[in-house]
């Protein structure tokens, strides 16, 4: 059986090569293993499936009436048959005239073929079972004997049963059919309560079917369940046990999909009253998931019966997350391989689906504390409302009291105040935390509450800027403080001698004292995993004079890069993905001034920038005004013309492209202008590229700069007269300031 179930796997072709390595020498080895697979071949493909279709939403199939089926028309033991109904393993059923009684009756003969004891026996039993049997949902036997058939030369044993009109098996019914009843799930569990009840009813009376199946639960026209078809049931009691032993000894009877594991076992001395409890537990599977708990289809007879007896199915709440726990708990317990673990009757299995319908615990699963409560409530449901109420409203109370504390508690903001002398942490609810005074002269410049990463601590940090102060030893510095203990910085960051450019120092004199910090901004400057977190960006300015020095710090305290340049920082904003920072400034180089623009003395050119953070960075020396490739030159560099525009300028920023552009690869470089007092600012703006390419057909102009120029057209250019250059008209630009 290994050798032929491994061969089976192979094609045709290949086989014989397989079987030659496997076998060697032994012939008989092989010869038996060709016999098997010539059988395999030969056998009906479909054998395994079950007689009703295999999905429980299609309509079952009309009966195939042969052409060439003789009986049809013929009368037999007083019964005229009138069509084929079905056709099964044990015979074939017909729709009949009860000429005496004039009714329509179940007329069915045992398949020719058959041995003439086995066919008796079997016959002899199932008339005698259901011959006791009382019960609506079981169907009834009217009568039974033999008869000479003359198509088959052979006496074959019939009987006569009830007939179930308009019926269809149990699936096919809730599923939909021809007559779309698409019954909901209380409804089918409804419907299958009746099946468990008449399957209890025939074992009080000794009785075991064997067969259960959709194809053997019929509900009728009016919606009742019929359970049909005991002729492979074996009883239980004694007197009958070895004649059912000696038909049945190690014969698979029975639907696979729908057998237990033990009835898979085909010792039919091992069944008892829980192989039906694993048989109705398969259609209760079938009817909540809409499919079989194992697909047999293309499985062999020993892979199948191994399926069987040694797969757990897969969890109901794994194919339907809508299938209450409490019903997967239910079918989980009647699929158990134990027997001992499954019901122990099919009374038992409808008195836990009753529960679980009714809203009460269930036996299948032991409920826990939670569990008992939510049926407590189900079931006194004032009081539980009121307990609800009771407990909801304490529950407000107490997060309102918790979240009010909370909001106490936790720093949203820094206010800086106007005279900017004193910055105060401030929560949510305007509660003051803390507040940093600058003693003497000395302003804060500005200040920001920024995240700290988890791989640094987690947390927040309170950074100030602090200008032109004398008392604080960090009074011209960037500080960073832990909102925790904002009385002592974590660090705080200025320039020193060494950072001066040599000839500064030397041949102005300037030292680390003569420059404070201006201002900074929180930008995610780094997007590798070395620098997590956002970075800060700081200009330190000289007090008197326009020379300045431009720092990336990390969170940790820790430079990153640096540059000196000379002029005002306005803005900046970082280019991650491009490896860039972009700078909205002004040059203050004097060069410009021997030039020939001599209005250009109290106001210097507007310019726009970025650097490479990506490249060594250039300290101690000054960045070039020009774009280039060397160490000390910006990647792009570019001027706001003509230069006169400069004179109108009120403000000048640069920011993030937005969504139409992509993240961190491109900019928007903006103006605002104000020629007269009374006019109302109104501003240009360009796209500008990593490369500080732009469209200059593309500038967006506000439309208060047209109705500016409407009203005063003697003051207002054209605005494409207004413009983005690498140079100045008529120079060369500089790459050392003076």
């Amino acid at each position: 059986m290994t050798l032929f179930e491994a061969a089976a796997e192979y094609a045709p072709r290949e086989r014989s090569a397989f079987l030659a390595r496997e076998c060697a020498e032994d012939g008989a080895l092989r010869h038996e293993v060709e016999s098997l697979l010539a059988h395999d071949a030969a056998a009906d493909c479909c054998f395994l499936e079950p007689a009703e279709p295999p999905s429980i939403f299609r309509p079952s199939a009309t009966v195939d009436v042969e052409a060439d089926d003789r009986r049809i028309g013929t009368t037999v033991a007083g019964y005229r048959l009138i069509e084929r109904i079905a056709s099964g393993g044990m015979g074939t059923v017909y729709r009949a005239r009860q000429e005496r009684l004039q009714r329509d009756v179940a007329f069915k003969i045992v398949r020719p073929g058959l041995s003439a004891a086995d066919a008796m026996r079997r016959l002899e039993h199932e008339a005698r079972y259901l011959a006791r049997l009382r019960h609506a949902n079981i169907a009834q036997v009217f009568e039974a004997g033999t008869f000479a058939d003359p198509a088959s030369c052979e006496t074959l044993p019939y009987f006569v049963m009830e007939l179930v009109e308009g019926a269809q098996p149990i699936t096919t019914y809730c599923g939909g059919g021809s007559e779309r009843h698409g019954l909901d799930l209380h409804a089918r569990l409804t419907l299958f309560l009746q099946v468990c009840d008449a399957v209890h009813h025939g074992h009080q009376r000794g009785l075991i079917h064997r067969d259960l199946k959709p194809g053997n639960i019929l509900v009728d026209a009016a919606g009742q369940v019929k359970i049909i078809d005991f002729g492979v049931a074996r009883s239980t009691d004694a007197d009958v046990t070895l004649t059912t032993l000696r038909s049945d000894s190690n014969q698979l009877v029975g639907t696979l999909q729908y057998m237990s594991p033990e009835q898979c076992a085909a010792d039919a001395g091992d069944l008892d009253v829980r192989s039906d409890v694993y048989s109705l537990g398969v259609v209760l599977y079938e009817l909540v998931c809409e499919r079989l708990p194992y697909d047999l289809r293309r499985a062999s007879i020993c892979q199948a019966a191994r399926l069987v007896c040694d797969q757990q199915p897969d969890a109901p709440r794994s194919i339907n997350r809508k299938i209450p726990r409490d019903l997967e708990a239910i079918l989980l317990k009647c699929l158990a391989k134990d027997r001992t673990r499954r019901y122990q009757s099919a009374a038992q299995l409808a008195d836990d689906v009753r529960r679980h319908m009714l809203g009460e615990s269930i036996t299948a699963r032991s409920p826990g504390a939670l569990h008992r409560m939510s049926r407590w409530a189900a079931r006194h449901a004032v009081a539980a409302t009121f307990a609800a109420c009771t407990l909801v409203a304490s529950v407000i109370v107490g997060l309102t009291f918790l979240f009010v504390w909370y909001l106490s508690l936790r720093p949203e903001r820094i206010e800086i105040s106007a005279d900017q002398r004193t910055a105060r942490l401030v929560t949510i609810s305007d509660h003051v935390l803390h507040a940093w005074e600058v003693r003497g002269a000395g302003l804060i410049g500005g200040a920001a509450l920024v995240h700290r990463p988890a791989a640094w601590g987690g947390g927040k940090l309170a950074v100030l800027a602090c200008s032109y102060a004398t008392a604080l030893p960090y009074g011209n510095d960037l500080a960073a403080f832990d909102v925790k203990d904002p009385d002592t910085p974590l660090w705080y960051r200025g320039v020193r001698d060494a950072d001066i450019p040599a000839d500064w120092r030397a041949r102005r004199g300037y030292t680390a004292t003569e420059f404070t910090c201006q201002s900074f901004w929180v930008e995610d400057v780094f997007v590798d995993d070395a620098h997590p977190g956002e970075e800060i960006i700081v200009s330190f300015s000289h007090k008197l004079y326009s020379q300045c020095m431009i720092c990336v710090y990390d969170l940790l305290g820790n430079r990153l890069y640096a540059f000196w340049y000379d002029g005002s920082i306005f803005d900046c904003v970082a280019m991650p993905h491009a490896g860039l920072i972009a700078f909205a400034a002004e040059n203050a180089e004097t060069y410009l001034f021997d030039m020939g623009f001599p209005n250009l003395r109290t106001r210097y050119p507007h310019v726009a920038f970025a650097v490479d953070v990506t490249r060594p960075a250039p300290e101690a020396q000054f960045l070039a005004t020009h774009g280039g490739d060397a160490p000390f030159e910006p990647a792009w560099y570019r001027y706001l013309l003509p230069l006169e525009a400069n004179d109108w300028v009120t403000g000048w920023s640069v920011e993030q492209r937005g969504s139409r552009g992509i993240p961190g690869r491109s900019v928007l470089v903006s103006a605002e202008f104000q020629m007269a007092p009374e006019d109302e600012p109104c501003g240009v703006s360009w796209s500008v590229d990593e490369n500080g390419a732009y469209d200059a057909e593309r500038m967006t102009v506000g439309d208060l700069y047209y109705k500016s120029r409407e009203q005063h057209a003697d003051r207002y250019p054209d605005p494409h007269t207004i413009r983005l250059g690498p140079l100045p008209p008529g120079g060369q630009a500089s790459s050392t300031s003076r």
